[in-house]
């Protein structure tokens, strides 16, 4: 608990209003979408760097976990309490600062949610690719927290891609200065990179200045239909090893495919249907027109028995709609529990990874379903069970799924991060050497080890 003297101290930090100790405000900000969660004895909002300042050099005096939060949205519990703690949410700072079209950058807080930030710089005539599925309500600073990605990063990259610049408060409360509005730099390390994908254990983000790109003047989608998933993942291969580089490469499994079929009234039969594929291109209206055909044909060649170009800005939205809550529609399944996990293979074991995922279904008797960005290797693996028996298979479950992706030179993670959930698997991939040079860094920013910790390692 924390001390009357300690509540009073934090509370003259933020103001009236901004420090929370109710238990209602304790428990809303105790979880995330992992489905974990933990003891929160406080909720800070900061709305300044200077406050952020105070509250973390505060806290690592008298030795209070504090546990950045944005959205909480990420699906390893990285915003969870591991022991209690403070929570800071970023959420009230939201402000973009900046948009620059003469040095193609944006200034942002860590509040602001991307897909806003995307809407608002298209009317710039730029456009900020990073793209993740919950972009409608997740934030740029947890998005550079994680270094998330999303179907565009096939093309584009990730957020790592798209930083320049971060204001970034240490444990302590002294403020890092990193990066800035140049494109290029080689001055010294690069500790802004070191923070993209820290997940909150070496500091937290203040601003953040990130990259824009001209936005493309046209874009176009398609879907094709094969009757088994490693059809839909040499199609992918195929479509590569043309030179085509599609904006998105999205893949969904035979279950998910026929839940979006079956949903958007597409005419395909549902028995012959193994899996799905979205592909987009952008550029000029003729080079989109050729992308796409040419897509189409790669598609063909790999056994797509059913393929279609959208014809117009709805038919588009509404491919997208469905693929972005697919995630919601495989609750519609009926299993009451879910275990969410993301894998990342190279692309030219992917249709390995696919078909192993399905040798794993049928050896353990227990539903899985995947989708995700087949275009860089990463898929969103789900697992699906009642409960009873199945609660005592699950851990071998998702064993089995780490260990046959780290056997084909894969990640355990593409996007999500390691958070809590999986900490374990972080050591099958890393040997001994690289974990400890890694908790090595985090003791020179985080000595007392006060931010956000229990996650990672």
């Amino acid at each position: 608990m924390l001390s009357r003297t300690q509540q009073k101290a934090l509370k003259r930090i933020v103001g009236e209003g901004r420090f929370l100790t109710d238990e209602a405000a304790r428990s809303v900000y105790a979880f995330d979408a992992s489905g974990l969660s933990g003891t929160a004895l406080a909720v800070c909002f900061p709305k300044t760097t200077e406050e952020i300042s105070k509250l973390l050099a505060f806290c690592h005096n008298d030795g209070i976990p504090v546990y950045p939060r944005g959205a909480g949205s990420g699906r390893t519990g990285g915003a969870v309490p591991t022991v209690p703690g403070i929570v800071v949410s970023l959420e009230r700072m939201n402000r973009v600062i900046e948009v620059s079209q003469k040095d193609m950058l944006t200034v942002v807080e860590p509040g602001v949610i991307t897909g806003d930030l995307q809407g608002l710089v298209m009317r710039h005539g730029l456009f900020y690719p990073p793209d993740p599925a919950s972009l409608s309500f997740c934030t740029i600073g947890g998005n550079v927290a994680t270094c998330a990605g999303g179907p565009k990063a096939v093309k584009y990259g990730v957020t790592r891609d798209y930083l320049l610049g971060l204001e970034a408060v240490r444990a302590d409360g002294s403020v890092l200065t990193l990066g800035g509005r140049t494109v290029k730099a080689s001055s010294g390390y690069s500790l802004k990179d070191l923070m993209c994908g820290s997940e909150g254990t070496l500091s937290i983000f203040s601003r953040i200045t990130l990259r824009l790109i001209p936005r493309p003047v046209a874009e176009g989608v398609m879907f094709a239909c094969f009757s088994s998933p490693e059809g839909a993942a040499h199609a992918a291969l195929e479509i590569f090893s043309m030179g085509l580089v599609p904006r998105t490469c999205e893949f969904m499994d035979r279950t998910c495919s026929r839940l979006v079929t079956r949903e958007g009234g597409f005419p395909v039969d549902q028995e012959t249907l193994g899996a799905m594929l979205i592909l987009e291109s952008d550029g000029s209206p003729g080079s989109v027109a050729d992308e796409l055909d040419a897509m189409k044909v790669a598609c063909q060649k790999a056994g797509s028995f059913y393929s279609k170009v959208a014809e117009s800005c709805e038919e588009s939205n509404t491919i997208w709609s469905l693929r972005r809550t697919l995630s919601q529609r495989v609750r519609q399944l009926g299993y009451p529990n879910k275990v969410s996990e993301d894998i990342v293979v190279p692309r030219g074991r992917l249709p390995e990874i696919v078909g192993r995922l399905e040798a794993i279904e049928r050896h353990f008797g227990i539903k899985i379903v995947s989708f995700g960005h087949l275009g860089d290797g990463n898929l969103h693996v789900n697992v699906l069970y009642h409960g009873d028996r199945e609660n005592e298979l699950i851990d071998e479950v998702i064993d089995s799924i780490f260990r046959e992706t780290l056997k084909l030179s894969g990640r355990v993670s593409g996007e999500h991060g390691i958070g809590l959930t999986k900490r374990k698997y972080l050591t099958w991939e890393l040997d001994v050497v690289t974990l400890g040079t890694m908790r090595g860094i985090k003791d020179l920013f985080d000595p007392k080890a006060i931010l956000n910790p229990g996650k990672v390692f």
